[in-house]
């Protein structure tokens, strides 16, 4: 009976630990007051695209065509915002926010498309519509952006305070990189964040002075995420709120 027992809990272990993947590791920046990242798996954009902002339709409607074409941006094209509810594939993932505070468990509501309308030269004849989006959500707080960690399954995450140099993380095994014993390499915020059983991971947070050197592009706000196993290596930067 006692060998029963044990193999069937070595056989739950063994399923749950594979059905809890490494997470995927997403970038959130803010927008006014609301947190948006892009969702972990593809979304069927163009099929969500309302029927008049089609080609097909704008091809026929000048008067749309014309509204649209008043409205283009700086860079000659034109976005409309499209919200739309969260898909149930999306709204039962866990997804958990990492940034200068720290790290939490966050619920989004929506999802944000953006059609994007390309005009011929400086015409108001549509050369096309491309389309693309975020999942969001509204913040009632001003916390900064940084990134987002999501599974299928729930994630215990510790956070843990760190003291990694720019040459830890950047140059673990020496040499060189850009920046290197300048401002634009100085940590100005840092934390290593793991996730405990079933998923088992080990990074390090990092906020980087602001780029007011232009250095690169200007950008206000610097994150960037090391996975720290076996030795450090970056996953993933988050850049925005940039001089571009």
């Amino acid at each position: 009976m006692h060998k029963v027992q044990l193999v069937s809990s070595v056989a739950s272990l063994i399923l749950l630990a594979l059905s809890s993947p490494t997470p995927v590791v997403l970038s959130a920046y803010v927008d006014g007051n609301t947190l948006r990242f892009e969702a972990p798996t593809p979304q069927p954009w163009d099929r969500w695209l309302p029927t008049d902002l089609r080609l097909p339709s704008l091809a026929k409607s000048p008067v749309r065509r014309q509204e649209l074409f008043a409205r283009r941006s700086e860079y000659g094209f034109t976005e409309v915002a499209l919200p739309l509810p969260l898909p149930r594939a999306l709204a039962q993932r866990y997804y958990y926010l990492v940034n200068r505070s720290g790290q939490r468990r966050i619920r989004p509501t929506a999802l944000l498309e953006t059609a994007r309308i390309i005009w011929r030269d400086t015409t108001d004849d549509v050369q096309s519509v491309e389309t693309f989006g975020d999942i969001v959500l509204r913040q009632s707080d001003s916390s900064l952006g940084g990134f987002i960690l999501t599974t299928e399954n729930p994630l215990n995450l510790r956070v843990t305070p760190s003291r990694w140099s720019a040459d830890d993380l950047l140059a673990p095994a020496g040499g060189t990189y850009f920046g290197q014993g300048t401002p634009f390499r100085t940590i100005v915020a840092q934390f290593e964040i793991t996730a405990g059983p079933p998923a088992s991971a080990h990074w390090v947070f990092v906020q980087w002075l602001a780029d007011t050197e232009m250095k690169e592009i200007g950008c206000e706000y610097r994150f960037a995420l090391f996975r720290l196993e076996p030795g450090p290596s970056l996953v993933r930067t988050t850049d925005y709120g940039c001089d571009v």
